[in-house]
């Protein structure tokens, strides 16, 4: 894998230092280049590798020409961009890279990071092929984001039942009811948080079916998911308060694309972990997962 583009830019620098661990780990799996005409003027004498992600800040860190370039020196290569909050505005607005997968920076640590930890450990398996479906950045270049969409769905792994409750709280009943199931979906063992603040929306029934109003879950709680609805400082003092009524349990927020100083402010009114909307069943998956074995292991 090839990394090219800035690593210092701050929504950049987590990544790219999950990438050099990896290659501190086993030397030679991945490759820096800082601009596109060093790994241009690399290709020409080194093997194209099997994947090149494109990391940009901003729009215009890398041109069109030089990703065509790119594209035309390694056209078996797969090319997937990993982009700063900056370049959120370019499928409505720009001229976004044709025929690269696109995740943005917050999309990196419960997205991005473990589909590229489990193709890479496929890829140096001494077993044969195994049955799976694609990559996103394996489906053909004509895929659209709802096409890679239900292939992710398909991927998901068949998961048994975990132990615990996910409590799930938020000003938004529909969004509520919504991560309550897709907690499920993952296994879990999830249902709508009673809070003090009246506010605060919750699900109109238990895991059972049974409806609870009134009713507080404490016994078995394991993690706390919060859904960030409105503006931001509405949400963190009531975060705040959840996740001190939840503790020690983590709790992961959801919210909105974003910044990242937001994701700061979350972090400081207590979450363990910051997940992105809009997002997949997987993302959310992977961050409950990652903060109920070890805390330490949520990072964003």
């Amino acid at each position: 894998m090839w990394w090219i583009g800035p690593s210092a830019p701050v929504e950049l620098a987590a990544a790219y230092h999950d990438l050099c661990t990896w290659e501190g780990q086993q030397p030679g799996t991945v490759r820096t280049f800082s601009t596109a005409a060093e790994a241009i003027a690399a290709l020409t004498s080194d093997t194209a590798p099997a994947l090149m992600l494109l990391a940009a800040s901003r729009p215009g860190e890398l041109t069109h020409a030089e990703v065509a370039l790119l594209q035309q020196h390694a056209p078996l290569a797969r090319h997937v961009a990993l982009l700063g909050s900056l370049c959120e505005g370019e499928q409505r607005t720009g001229r976004p890279w044709p025929g690269v997968v696109r995740y943005y920076w917050h999309q990196w640590p419960w997205r991005l990071k473990p589909q590229l930890m489990r193709w890479m450990r496929l890829r140096d398996a001494a077993a044969a092929a195994v049955a799976r479906p694609p990559f996103p950045w394996e489906l053909p270049l004509t895929t659209t984001e709802d096409e890679r969409c239900l292939a992710a769905m398909s991927d998901a792994a068949s998961v048994g039942v975990r132990k615990g409750l996910i409590a799930v709280a938020g000003t938004d009943p529909a969004m509520v009811d919504t991560l309550v199931g897709l907690c499920r979906q993952a296994g879990w063992n999830a249902a709508g948080w009673t809070t003090p603040q009246p506010s605060v929306a919750i699900s109109a029934k238990d895991a059972g079916g049974n409806a609870h109003s009134g009713r507080v879950w404490c016994p078995g709680v394991v993690s706390g998911v919060w859904d960030v609805f409105g503006p931001l400082e509405a949400n963190l003092s009531q975060l705040a308060a959840f996740a001190a009524r939840l503790a020690p349990a983590p709790v992961v927020a959801v919210v909105n694309f974003p910044r990242w100083d937001e994701v700061q402010a979350l972090r400081d009114a207590g979450a363990a972990a910051v997940v992105s909307k809009p997002l997949y069943q997987g993302d959310l998956a992977e961050a409950l997962a990652a903060c109920t074995a070890c805390d330490e292991a949520c990072q964003v």
